[in-house]
């Protein structure tokens, strides 16, 4: 529980920020913020807008528009900055160390957390032109800051049983579980070398396999054209309004084990079977109670981040160049 992230006011720990050899024209560094004894670069701003402005070009049509918002995530990186700094600070007041292990352990969170994004660590500090070394030295900041938060915030939140059975009794509809159906379906593109015709008649025969008693599983597998293929065709459980309205309109009105009629949208015939079905239902208090515990650690942990950087900034010297 005292390990969940806080939000907003600390800068990303997962992301690896890009080096310094991008240009959004010539850059000279300089000093733009003083927090105590500690500074803020424009190189520091700059390595944490760089991917986000290729993100944004590729949004922004127009260059005002581009920059107009380039000029406010700026400004907010500026003041996670200054935030940071001024846990800094604090935690230099209060000793806070960091070890060789902790790092290990840090690098090797941030190389798991990446890979189950997809992203392979050693090969982005390649294409980014980066040393360990450099990406440990930074890290060193990061764990600081946590360790300090956890000290200072984390573990002085308590939350009463009271106050979690309030909650869910304030916020019931929030652990309210809506009608769920689970589905298997098989898709038939319009769009393909085919003609309509033809797609329509090849739906129309895989509908019949499945009514002869075909497996409709195996059947997905070997013509299903959806990206479930591979799965049977498993979409496992729905909501309303996850899918589109046309086949909404028939799945939550089919009994478990029944097949659906072929079913036409503007991406191509649809087949589907239901095979299992959740009722709506209010979700029991002590089935959510962690749920419920964490929402309310999360939210007093970030009041009182808010209110325990106020106090810094208010006794600390900042300065904005």
């Amino acid at each position: 529980m005292r390990n969940a992230p806080l939000k907003t006011l600390i800068l990303s720990a997962i992301l690896i920020i890009a080096s310094s050899s991008y240009s959004f024209g010539k850059i000279v560094d300089k000093i733009v913020a003083v927090i105590n004894d500690e500074v803020i670069t424009q190189s520091e701003v700059d390595r944490i807008l760089y991917p986000i402005y290729l993100q944004y070009k590729e949004v922004y049509k127009s260059d005002e528009d581009l920059y107009r918002t380039l000029d406010e995530t700026r400004l907010n990186i500026l003041k996670q900055l200054v935030n940071d700094k001024l846990i800094l600070s604090e935690a230099k007041k209060l000793g806070v160390g960091v070890s060789e292990t902790e790092i290990d352990e840090h690098v090797e969170s941030i190389k798991e957390d990446l890979k189950k994004k997809g992203m392979d660590f050693d090969r982005l500090m390649k294409e980014q032109n980066l040393a360990i070394g450099d990406i440990r030295v930074r890290y060193v900041d990061q764990i600081k800051i946590q360790k300090t938060i956890d000290l200072e915030i984390r573990s002085k939140i308590k939350v009463q049983p009271s106050e979690t059975s309030d909650y869910y009794r304030d916020n019931i509809e929030d652990y309210s579980q809506p009608e769920q159906v689970a589905v298997l379906a098989i898709l038939i593109k319009l769009e393909t070398v085919r003609t309509p015709i033809e797609s329509r008649k090849l739906a129309g025969d895989i509908h019949n396999m499945l009514l002869d008693g075909e497996d409709f599983k195996r059947v997905a597998m070997n013509y299903s054209e959806g990206p479930n293929r591979e799965s049977g065709g498993n979409l496992g459980y729905v909501e309303r309004g996850q899918l589109l309205r046309e086949i909404d309109n028939v799945i939550f009105f089919l009994k478990p084990g029944n097949i659906s009629d072929v079913i036409e949208t503007p991406i191509g015939y649809h087949i589907l079977k239901v095979y299992d079905r959740k009722d709506e239902k209010v979700l029991p208090f002590e089935e959510v109670r962690p749920k419920v515990t964490e929402t309310l650690y999360r939210q007093k942990a970030q009041a009182m981040l808010s209110e325990w950087l106020e106090k810094l900034s208010s006794n600390a010297y900042i300065s904005i160049k």
